[in-house]
Order: C-alpha cells, then structure tokens, then sequence
C-alpha cells in the first residue's frame, strides 16, 4: 500500500486507536524526509559545504541540491536561565509583564525581558522533554529550558520548529527525570532542503495537519453517533417496559380490579413487539459498532432486561413467585426456631416508586432480606503484602469479588502467626458481596465456583445465605443489574466517591422482582449464552481492531521506508 493508497482507505484504517496521530507523525516523517513535496533543480542549495561522507539522520538518500549540514552549525542554542523559577513567577498576563517560557511551555509571565526575535524553546527536563514551542517579540526562558535560534541562511525558522518539536528527535538521558541531552543531539548529521523548498514543506504540512483535524473532528462525530444510536438501541429496550404500568409492582401487593382479558391480551402483544424488536438489536448490534469497548453496555442491557423479565416468555405452569415466597418464609422462620433465634425481620412493603417497570405474570416483588437467612461480614487481621501460597491461609481483598468474576488471586497472605478463623473461609456457591468500595463498585457481587480452599472473607464483604428455594445466580445478576445499582448509589453512605459503604441492613432493603424459580433457573441459562455471545462478539471486534492496527502500522511503516 503506498500514500495514495494509504489515503485512499484511510477511513477504514482509522477505526484503529490513535490512527489521526499516527497520520500526523507520519505527515511529520515525511516532512523531514523531503518525501511531502516535489524537488526543483531550480531552487539554489543552502550555502553549506555538504559533508559527503557524513550520514544524515533523516534520510537514506540525499535528494540533489540538498547539503549535509552539521546540526551544530545550524542550529545555536543555549540554557534558559536556571535563576527564573516558575514557582515565583507570575502565572497569569497582565500590561506590563513579557512572555516566559517554562518546560511545559508559555505559561508564566515576567517582570523583565531577557531575548527578542524568533526563537525556539525546548523543553529540556521531564516526561515531555523535547517539546518545542515557538517564540517571538519579547519574551524570556526560565529554568529547564533551552533555546535554539536556527543560521536563517541555512533554516526556515517555521521548517526549524518541524525538526525540533519532536520529542524522538531529541537523545535522552534519564529515567525517573528524564533529559534532553544538547549536545550529542546537535552533534549529528542532518540533509537540509533548499530554503524555499523548506517553505514548501512547511505549506504542505500545515495543509495535511489541518485535513487531520478536519479528519478527526468527522470521526469523532462518527464514532459520537454510532454510540448514541447503540446507547438508543439498547435503553429502548430496557426502558420500553416503564412506558405502561399496567401491572405495576404496587398492584403486586395490592390487588384492586382490574380488566384482566383486555390486559392479559395487550400484554401478550406488547410482549411479542417487544420480543420482536429485542431480536433484531441483538442481530444487528455487530453491524452498529466496531468498538469492543461498547459491549459492556450491551452485557449491561442483557441483565438488565433479564432482571425485568424481558429477555424470555413466562411459562404459565410454574409455580406463582408469591407461593415460592411463602414458602421462603416459612423455611427461615422454621430454621430460626430450630436455632433458637429470633424470629426473621419482617421488612417493609415495596414502595410505588422503587420499581419503576412493569411484572411478567406470576413474579412478585420483595426485598432481599426477605429471601437472606443470614448476612454476615469477615474479619480483617494485618496480613503481608503478597498473595498466599497453596498450603497458606489468606485474606481476600476486595478486588476479589468487585468485576462480576470472584478472583481468588487477590488476596493478602494471613502472617503464620496468626490463627484463621475457619467460620469465615470462603465456600463453594457463596454469595459474596463488598460493603465498601468506590461510588461504582460498592456492593457488587460474585457467586464462587469451586474456590481454593483457605481463603477468608474480611471485614469489607458480606456473605449472604439463601434458602434453597432460589437461585444464587439470579440474584447474583438482580444486585449487579443496572436496576439495583441505581439503589445502592441511593443507600450507600460516605461523602468521598472513592469509599461508600453500605450496611446490611441497606443490602437488605434491596428491592427486588422475583420470579418463579423455574424461571429463575431459566433466565440464568439464556444468560449465560448471550453472555458467551458478548465474549465471542467482544473477542471479534477486538481481532479485527488489532488487524487493522497492525496493518496501518506496517502500512507507515512500509511508506517511510520506501
């Protein structure tokens, strides 16, 4: 592929990240290589006495009428002055204050002036060492920079500040804080254009510059359109049920008349639209994006319309989720006498406007603290600052169960003195969930399949204990729905975004629609195979970005060595 070519499919090319930046550097390659525009004989050489032995940094071949010219003869420079601190500076312009220029570029202002004319400074100490920035009037350097004023026979001021504003052009030295080393940069070979061509070049670059930007601005629009119509797509679906509230939650709970032939068959219709319409996102959602990072959003919609009892018809033959919560209550009521504990909490009625969808038939509403028999947190001893071994004992982190997978790898080493308290090792089936945690994680949850064994809860997550008369899995996708995640930023305390809390008594109040447990089982199953989809999906789309990465990069590549 050459540049016509590279041009030419840009637009599919620049799917890939940072493609426009690419473009631009490559511009910039280019520009320096004498490879943007044509040559002319006509043009006189800069007066220098071409070294031809010398090999020039920027090309292979020395197009004719250019001159190797030593850096250092081109190119004066000098330190700023190191007395000029930024910090004592001022920091914004006033009438009777001149520019100064400091490593991150002109940003303070000074009593003084200290150089006049065109100049180029550079930043010489820090992370973006090798930034230039241009110079002129009256201005002054301050500390950790250097100017350069380019021989006017030998450079174009404008084709000076190409060369120089290129942070690879500049030998480093460094690690922590790195430098531009001057001199040894300066010490080296460069093939120089005449001076009008230098002009010509500068033309030329300003010119593709501004095609990237333009370039730029329409895919960043593209890509701002595609994810409004994939937002769109995705909350229609999960928002169409709140449109009719025929059979709200509240009517669940209290039963009043109602018209139930006309509703049972404009449900069913509605059911069968929404059906339709679920169908054909789904299909076409891999011709709506080309960008993994969207998939999340569609993960996200899936639990969402699987919590609402949306993503699969209802099987009349269940058995009603109101009979299957009776028999939750009479389950922990009798495992409390049992015990000799108190008898389980009655917790409050649903409100109308805590769930703000409609119910399929046959489910009904609750809190999860109707559905626990038990809540309880771990316990936190000072551990060491590593994972645990096979036969050690370790505490799990929070990081464990806060991105939908339980991690049994992180997890900090519980000290050999230190005695485990065995009660609290994580089971296999736990359900398990943070009680502390930043503003978007507090309260996730993870079910455990098959953990190693020695691993302890501590005091930042909760394990709940359910009957067997639920499904772990489905209340695991219920808590880390859209749905309760807007109730748990509601419940959860703290006034830092970085750490909210959430007591049990909050994880309790969960409001939750639940549905028959065969459904339950149901749903976890059609879940698990849309989600396989998302991977699938997620792991094309992904491929075929790095495709199209590794051929832009072997295309510029291929172009600057040609």
């Amino acid at each position: 592929m050459n540049r016509a070519q590279l041009l030419q499919h840009f637009d599919t090319l620049a799917e890939t990240p940072d493609a426009v930046a690419k473009l631009r550097t490559l511009v910039l390659q280019l520009a320096v290589q004498g490879s943007l525009v044509p040559h002319s004989k006509a043009e006189p050489a800069v007066p220098y006495a071409s070294d031809e032995k010398a090999i020039p940094i920027n090309v292979k071949q020395v197009p004719e009428n250019w001159r190797v010219v030593l850096l250092a003869d081109a190119i004066k420079n000098r330190s700023g002055n190191s007395k000029l601190i930024k910090g004592k500076l001022y920091d914004a312009p006033a009438p009777h204050l001149f520019q100064g220029f400091s490593a991150s570029g002109p940003d303070v202002w000074c009593e003084q002036y200290e150089h006049e004319g065109e100049a180029i400074i550079i930043s010489a100490v820090g992370a973006r060492c090798g930034k230039a920035f241009k110079a002129s009037g009256k201005w002054s350097a301050i500390a950790n920079t250097n100017i350069a004023r380019a021989e006017p026979t030998l450079l174009d001021y404008d084709f000076t500040y190409l060369v120089l504003n290129n942070e690879e052009f500049w030998i480093r030295g460094g690690s922590a804080q790195p430098f531009v080393k001057f001199p040894p940069s300066l010490d080296r070979h460069f093939a120089l254009p005449p001076l009008a061509e230098q002009q010509r070049i500068v033309a030329k670059v300003e010119e593709l510059l501004a095609w990237c930007d333009e370039l730029e601005e329409a895919q960043t629009a593209a890509r701002e359109h595609r994810t409004r119509l994939v937002r769109s797509a995705l909350d229609h679906l999960t928002s169409s049920s709140r449109s009719s509230r025929r059979e709200s939650a509240l009517n669940e709970i209290k039963p009043g008349k109602s018209l139930s032939g006309l509703t049972s068959t404009a449900t069913r219709m509605e059911n069968d639209g929404f059906r339709r319409h679920a169908a054909f996102v789904l299909n076409q959602f891999p011709h709506l994006t080309a960008a993994p990072e969207d998939v999340p959003a569609l993960r996200q919609a899936i639990l969402s319309l699987a919590v609402q009892g949306r993503l699969m018809p209802q099987n009349a033959k269940d058995e009603p989720a109101k009979t299957l919560l009776v028999r939750i209550r009479s389950t922990k009521r009798r495992a409390a006498e049992t015990l000799g504990a108190k008898p389980p909490k009655d917790w409050p009625a649903i409100e109308t406007d805590e769930l703000d969808f409609s119910l399929p038939k046959n489910w009904t509403v609750t809190r999860l603290g109707d559905l626990a028999i038990n809540i309880e947190a771990g316990s936190s001893p000072q551990c060491e600052g590593r994972p645990k071994t096979k036969d050690e004992w370790g505490v799990l982190k929070i990081s464990a169960v806060s991105w939908d997978e339980f991690d049994p790898d992180e997890n900090k080493a519980l000290p050999a003195n230190v005695e485990p308290r065995p009660e609290y090792e994580v089971r296999d089936g736990d359900f398990i969930m943070s009680r502390a945690n930043t503003a978007e994680l507090v309260a996730k949850s993870v079910v455990t399949n098959k953990p190693p064994l020695r691993l302890l809860l501590n005091d930042k997550t909760l394990r709940v204990q359910f009957t067997e008369h639920t499904d772990k899995r489905f209340l695991n996708m219920v808590n880390n729905s859209s749905v309760s995640r807007a109730y748990y930023a509601k419940a959860a305390s703290g006034t830092s975004s970085s750490m909210k809390n959430i007591t049990r008594e909050g994880v309790s109040m969960l409001p939750i629609a639940l549905p028959p447990l065969a459904e339950q089982q149901r749903i976890v199953a059609k879940v698990d195979e849309l989600m396989r989809w998302c991977d699938a999906l997620e792991a094309r789309l992904t491929t075929a970005q790095t495709t199209a990465t590794t051929l832009l990069d072997a295309t510029l590549h291929q172009i600057l060595t040609a």
